[in-house]
C-alpha cells in the first residue's frame, strides 16, 4: 500500500517573526477567532487479486478556531466545523459525501452535517504542536442520537469508522501534518528544517516533510513545504 499525498492549506493563523533570524510561530490572539481551509488529496495503491488497484481520497474542510486563552503555556481553543467534505475514487465509480447535501439518505453526509457548529476543544504550542484534544469523541458518539433508523449494528459500525477519520487520536494524528511546521530555531530566507509526522488518514502513514522559510512582505510569511512517505511502501 503506497499512499501519495498532496496537501494544500490556506489558512488564516497568524505567524510571529522578525525580518532577520526569523522565530517562525504562532502568535494568536485571546478572543479572537481565526479561519482555515484544509484540502487534501491522496491516492491509496493496492493489490487485490492480482491486480493493482488505486482508490483516489479528498478531504476538505472549513475550520474555525476561537482562542479561549494564550501561552504560557498552551493555547486553548474552542474549534468548530463549519463544512466538511470526502469523496472517493473507487474503481466501481465515484461516492461523494458532503456536510452540505440535503439527502436524508445519505448517512454518512448527514452525520458529516452533524458535526458542523459542534464545539471541542484543542490545546496547541507556539509551535503548532497539539499537546490535548478534548470533547471529539463524546460530539462523535452523541450525532447518532438522531438516527434511530440505524440498527446498533449499523450504528457501531458508522461510529467505528467515523472515529478513525474524525476522533480525537485521528484529529492529532492527522491535524499536526497542517501546523506542527514550525522549526525549533530562529531561521534566515532560505534555511530548511525537517518535520517527521505519522499520518493515520486515509491509511497510516510516517511522513517526512521539508520545510523552506522563503521570505516575508508586510504581514505575510511564506514557507513551502513538500512532503513524502518515508516508509516507501
Amino acid at each position: 500500500m503506497k499512499p501519495i499525498f498532496v496537501i494544500c492549506i490556506h489558512t488564516l493563523l497568524l505567524i510571529s517573526c522578525q525580518q532577520k533570524n526569523v522565530d517562525l510561530s504562532l502568535n494568536l490572539q485571546k478572543g479572537q477567532t481565526y479561519d482555515q481551509i484544509i484540502s487534501s488529496n491522496s491516492t491509496v495503491s493496492q493489490f487485490m487479486k492480482g491486480q493493482q488497484i488505486s482508490i483516489g481520497i479528498s478531504i476538505n474542510g472549513h475550520l474555525s478556531f476561537y482562542v479561549k486563552n494564550t501561552p504560557p503555556p498552551y493555547y486553548d481553543i474552542e474549534v468548530t466545523y463549519k463544512s466538511l467534505s470526502m469523496s472517493m475514487q473507487l474503481p466501481q465509480g465515484n461516492k461523494q459525501f458532503s456536510s452540505e447535501k440535503n439527502d436524508g439518505g445519505d448517512i454518512f453526509s448527514s452525520l458529516l452535517a452533524e458535526m458542523k457548529d459542534r464545539p471541542f476543544y484543542i490545546r496547541i504550542t507556539k509551535k503548532g504542536e497539539i499537546k490535548e484534544v478534548m470533547g471529539m469523541d463524546s460530539l462523535v458518539s452523541s450525532m447518532f442520537a438522531k438516527f434511530p433508523q440505524l440498527t446498533e449494528e449499523q450504528k457501531l459500525q458508522i461510529k467505528d469508522q467515523f472515529m478513525k477519520a474524525y476522533g480525537e487520536t485521528a484529529f492529532r494524528s492527522n491535524f499536526k501534518m497542517f501546523t506542527a511546521i514550525f522549526p525549533d530555531h530562529p531561521v534566515d530566507v532560505g534555511d530548511k528544517w525537517i518535520v517527521n509526522t505519522q499520518l493515520s488518514l486515509p491509511t497510516e502513514a510516517n511522513i517526512t516533510s521539508t520545510y523552506q522559510y522563503k521570505g516575508s512582505s508586510n504581514t505575510i510569511y511564506t514557507i513551502h513545504g513538500i512532503s513524502k512517505n518515508r516508509d516507501g511502501k
